[in-house]
């Protein structure tokens, strides 16, 4: 295409000039990306600044949705920034595809971690498990497309482990889930589910052939006075200097870890094995492990 508006994507090298690039500074450590085809620049359409946004060729301007600087990642390769956004290139869900949208992007966490943090910490605590061994996920934006949102408003995420699995279901704006609960989760059993959510826990039999095969166990509430404990305690090992609160630095880092792999997944479309530390089958996946700083910002070194 040699109009303005014409969009951005990936494709294997076939030598056009549609694929070439010249790139001039335009002062300030800012440069133009003008394709050699078209000769029109890479352009944030709209100048906007959120995540997502589609990336288009356009007359130049001037603008700084326009200009782009490059910051080298090692090894020879680029993180290249809009100077309006301060976002990077990136290719949508990481694909490999032809065909695939260029875009601008940051990092979000939705409800997966939102949420996920508070309840996927009960699953892990009750099977005394930590790390699974492959993640997959599908969702959308389905109940609300047109909103500001760029996380899944919908989403299900199945941690695979040995001999079970852990699954994750959310939908926002659906009040009524499992159980009849707005929260929460079930451990199930053969003989019957036990849910837990805030306001308390119960168990639920399993019925075969009109006999249940345990006791019901009614709702025991709970106190609700679990947040105000866990200041409590927070407070009190600040002014004792103590570093082993109830619930620890490493408890909390693990599960924040163990729910982006979900968004993880989601992003990638692909199933992904899990060694603890990095995924072993799909190496583009690795790169949402950590963010991009932007100089001079980095992540301390402890």
């Amino acid at each position: 295409s040699t109009v303005n508006g014409g969009i951005i994507q990936q494709w294997t090298y076939g030598g056009g000039s549609n694929q070439q690039w010249k790139v001039e500074d335009v002062g300030g450590g800012y440069y133009k990306i003008t394709c050699v085809y078209s000769g029109k620049c890479l352009d944030v359409t709209n100048a906007s600044t959120v995540n997502g946004t589609t990336i288009q060729q356009w007359d130049y301007t001037g603008g700084a949705n326009q200009q782009w600087q490059f910051i080298s990642v090692g090894s020879g390769y680029y993180k290249i920034v809009n100077r309006n956004s301060g976002k990077c290139l990136d290719v949508t869900n990481v694909s490999t595809a032809n065909g695939a949208i260029i875009q601008q992007w940051d990092y979000a966490g939705g409800a997966m971690t939102d949420w996920g943090v508070h309840l996927l910490d009960y699953a892990l605590y009750g099977m005394d498990v930590t790390t699974p061994k492959s993640i997959m996920a599908s969702g959308g934006k389905y109940g609300y497309p047109t909103d500001a949102c760029e996380t899944p408003d919908s989403l299900q995420t199945i941690y695979e482990f040995d001999g079970f699995n852990v699954m994750w279901d959310h939908a926002i704006g659906i009040n009524d889930g499992a159980y009849g609960r707005n929260h929460g989760l079930g451990f199930v059993g053969e003989n019957g589910t036990l849910v837990v959510d805030r306001s308390g826990w119960e168990v639920i039999p399993e019925v075969v052939n009109r006999e249940k095969r345990m006791e019901a166990v009614a709702l025991v509430k709970g106190t609700g006075e679990g947040l105000k404990n866990h200041v409590k305690n927070f407070l009190e090992c600040r002014k004792d200097r103590n570093p082993k609160t109830n619930a620890s630095v490493e408890i909390g880092a693990h599960i924040a870890k163990f729910s982006a792999l979900g968004n993880i997944a989601y992003r990638t479309g692909k199933k992904l094995v899990w060694d603890g530390t990095k995924f072993t089958n799909e190496e583009e996946a690795n790169k949402y492990l950590l963010p991009s700083y932007r100089e001079p910002w980095k992540l301390p070194t402890i």
